[in-house]
């Protein structure tokens, strides 16, 4: 897959949320082969740790290094078919930015990761 950005925010596709600064944040994409994508644009060069959590309330967990501001939503309900909520949270002490992703508990997944490093976004999707 070639390494180019996600679709601008449209009408039809996309939710983009605060983030960072008035231009950076999440984004939420439904795509129609039905994979999901959720998009996380900083004002910087990041490198985020990602993990799993499997069981009763399968989750994906992004940590983010060295944040030291965050004014997006604490919880987003996307109400997607994988993917059901996206919540943040801003350890202010550890500067660390910690994004969760609650999946549908019902599904099994396939997980990639993208960053578009001119672009400063990383993206996770979500296919069934």
């Amino acid at each position: 897959r070639p390494n180019t950005p996600p679709p601008p925010v449209t009408a039809t596709g996309q939710l983009i949320l605060p983030g960072l600064d008035i231009r950076k944040g999440i984004g939420y994409q439904l795509d129609r082969d039905g994979s999901e994508k959720v998009c996380i644009r900083l004002n910087s060069f990041f490198i985020p740790e990602i993990f799993s959590l499997e069981g009763e309330r399968p989750r994906i967990v992004i940590d983010i290094k060295n944040v030291s501001r965050w004014n997006g939503e604490s919880k987003i309900s996307v109400r997607g078919k994988l993917i059901r909520q996206v919540r943040s949270f801003l350890h202010r002490k550890k500067r660390k930015l910690r994004i969760v992703l609650d999946l549908e508990p019902s599904e099994n997944y396939h997980i990639s990761q993208t960053y578009f490093s001119a672009e400063n976004i990383y993206c996770v999707e979500v296919k069934p």
